[in-house]
């Protein structure tokens, strides 16, 4: 489906949610080890010099342990491959279609700090899509997001470069470069993840920009086009399972699709 071929850009929650990231307990971890110092402390104070030096030894260490840790970025490379399908329909017809595609990117997080916690990525990503009606689309994007989080809740934001295209099989979506800038919020009751977003975007291609004041949607939005999107995606084993709805419109009307996908 169409979705599919621009999972990223239809629907970059379920494609990008930020992961929160595993940070240790450090606060609670200081508790601890003040505890057990004071304790040690008055034991050896009781038990004359011999064990009170042996206990200031034991103090001044756990002096060490209890600092505060700095904050800082860590972060690692990724790269991940995925095959999908779904169904597309755009003025009563529907259309189905395989993916493949990928993203490889720079992921990061901010650790040793109190929420809310941030992280981000920064990643390139294509994606091909086609079925047996002849249709060909191509979807590739250079974009950057972060966002913060509360436990199981969080937000993203950045700008996504892009160039796309889909022909064929019923579908008519010229060439085009463009600039996304999509919102997601997501909840990650772990091992699930729920994601809602908003994504406007402005393009090159003046026969692919919205006229706002003919659209037919029922929904709001700005820009030159403007999609609404949801996803739930969880954790299998090695593999990721996701699946996405995506409203989204467009010059020509309402397009509207249902996504799955596989991360391997």
């Amino acid at each position: 489906m169409f979705t599919l071929l621009l999972s990223m850009f239809l629907t970059p929650a379920s494609a990008q949610s930020v992961e929160g990231p595993l940070l240790p307990d450090v606060l609670a971890a200081e508790d601890r080890d003040r505890g057990k110092g004071g304790a040690k402390g008055k034991q050896a104070k009781g038990s004359g010099g011999k064990n009170q030096k042996s206990g200031n030894q034991k103090n001044q260490k756990n002096q060490k342990n209890q600092k505060k840790k700095e904050p800082e970025w860590q972060g690692e490379w990724y790269f991940q491959p995925s095959v999908g399908g779904g169904v597309f329909s755009s003025g009563g017809s529907a259309v189905a279609s395989a993916s493949i595609g990928g993203q490889a990117g720079y992921k990061y997080r901010l650790v040793n700090t109190p929420a809310p916690l941030w992280s981000g990525r920064t990643r390139a990503a294509a994606s091909y899509q086609t079925n047996s009606n002849g249709l060909q689309g191509l979807d590739v994007r250079v974009g950057s997001f972060i966002g913060p989080s509360w436990d199981d809740f969080g937000l993203s934001a950045g700008p996504d470069l892009f160039w796309n295209q889909a022909l064929g099989g019923g579908i008519d979506l010229q060439p085009t470069t463009g600039l996304e800038f999509p919102l997601t919020a997501s909840y990650n009751p772990k091992p699930i993840n729920l994601s809602l977003g908003v994504s406007p975007a402005w393009l090159s291609n003046e026969s692919r920009r919205v006229d706002w004041d003919t659209t037919e949607s029922a929904l709001p939005g700005f820009g030159h086009e403007f999609t609404y999107s949801a996803g739930l995606s969880m954790n299998l084993g090695e593999y990721r399972v996701s699946a996405g709805y995506s409203y989204r419109i467009v010059a020509s009307g309402i397009q509207q699709g249902y996504s799955f996908g596989v991360r391997l």
